[in-house]
């Protein structure tokens, strides 16, 4: 294994693991988890064919470049204008996001006279990781491993202290489904497998190495599933579907992250799993921001064309700057946020990427690689996306 293997897969974990993966137990409280545990294997596969084919534009393009791009090159401005549209409402949506998701947890794990503020509380993490952002990939790679092993030593500390509290029965309980209930529910599992964006950079990253793009993209994507399933099967363990603290007492007083937490470390009533808890989630969200935060300032600076430091600052605000002053205003939108990603993520990680390699192969241009699945596979991929662009609107 290369050490550019190794990084393409912490940056594409490390981009899906986040926010997406903290409200999953928040809205699939009401089902169980067998089934809990089909619908998200059923995403994953959606999802993972979905970057081959994404994979696929980029190497019939031959350079690693943002689908918004890909479909000016194919399409035409007019219709790379709506992708370009939909891509950056969907990053600035998960980074708000993340904003409103880092600073619930900030201030459940910390005292209130610590920061007063929540403003300064959110403007300092957020300056903070921004400057992280603005060093470039090769620095924020090391970062981000050292983040994701980190958030792996919590993970499995938090593991291992619920797993002997979990309850079969509570595996098997749910309360007689609804629509709204699946409304909410799929467009954060939807979202909690975006690692699109990390595909352009890690196509260049590579050197569009086919080989290690596609392990690459299979280990990156497995792992967000195998967490996700366990995290599910831990939290749906320790908190009943119904009851003083439950995942319908939670939603009944506004189902927050922090709040989420405190419910899990109370019901286990294990002394020292709220630290591994909070700490876990901390790092998800982190290396999440990171992931989506690098994308989103991609993108501006392929806009700004920056070349000169001044752009990069210019560019490092405009990414910046708007997610934050809406978190401000709508400081409990962490799902709510999620929820409307998933209609601009349908757009750019689904309907843009298929449609471009469907004209593209028409085109008989020059690849390396062609995703498997034919003609329709990249139907049924368009058909999917269709029906998340309804959901999530």
């Amino acid at each position: 294994m290369t050490s550019k293997f190794i990084g393409s897969v912490f940056i594409i974990a490390g981009t899906a693991i986040g926010a997406g993966m903290l409200a999953m137990p928040l809205t699939a409280g009401f089902i169980d988890y067998p089934t809990t545990l089909i619908v998200l294997f059923g995403f994953w596969s959606a999802m993972y064919y979905a970057t081959l084919i994404n994979l696929e534009a980029n190497l019939r393009i031959q350079k690693g470049i943002s689908i918004s791009e890909i479909t000016k090159i194919v399409f035409g401005k007019k219709s790379a204008s709506i992708v370009l549209f939909s891509l950056g409402a969907l990053l600035y949506a998960l980074v708000a996001a993340y904003i409103a998701g880092q600073t619930s947890l900030i201030r459940a794990a910390l005292p209130e006279s610590f920061f007063s503020s929540q403003l300064l509380m959110s403007g300092v993490f957020t300056f903070l990781f921004a400057l992280i952002i603005a060093a470039g990939i090769h620095k924020l790679d090391y970062i981000n491993r050292g983040f994701l092993t980190l958030k792996g030593i919590f993970l499995l500390g938090m593991v291992f202290l619920l797993t002997p509290h979990i309850q079969i029965e509570n595996w098997m309980s749910s309360v007689p489904y609804s629509w709204p209930q699946w409304s909410l529910m799929l467009p954060v599992f939807f979202t909690s497998f975006g690692f699109q964006v990390c595909i352009p950079y890690i196509v260049n990253y590579c050197n569009q190495d086919v080989k290690i793009l596609k392990r690459a993209i299979l280990i990156g994507t497995l792992l967000p599933f195998l967490v996700y399933a366990l995290w599910l099967g831990v939290s749906k363990g320790i908190l009943p579907v119904e009851g003083v603290l439950s995942f319908e007492a939670l939603r009944a007083q506004g189902g927050g992250i922090g709040l989420f937490i405190e419910m899990l470390s109370t019901q286990s009533g294990v002394p020292n799993v709220k630290i591994f808890n909070m700490g876990y989630s901390l790092l998800a969200m982190t290396t999440s921001f990171l992931g989506v935060g690098f994308a989103l300032y991609l993108l501006i600076s392929e806009k700004l064309d920056s070349q000169k430091k001044s752009k990069k600052n210019i560019a490092i605000i405009l990414s910046f700057l708007p997610p934050w002053l809406v978190v401000q205003f709508y400081p409990d939108g962490f799902v709510i946020a999620l929820k409307y990603a998933a209609a601009f993520l349908s757009v750019f990680a689904l309907l843009a990427p298929a449609a471009c390699v469907w004209k593209l192969r028409a085109q008989q241009t020059e690849t390396s690689y062609q995703a498997p699945g034919g003609k329709y596979g990249l139907i049924l991929i368009g058909i999917i996306g269709f029906g998340f662009l309804w959901l999530g609107l």
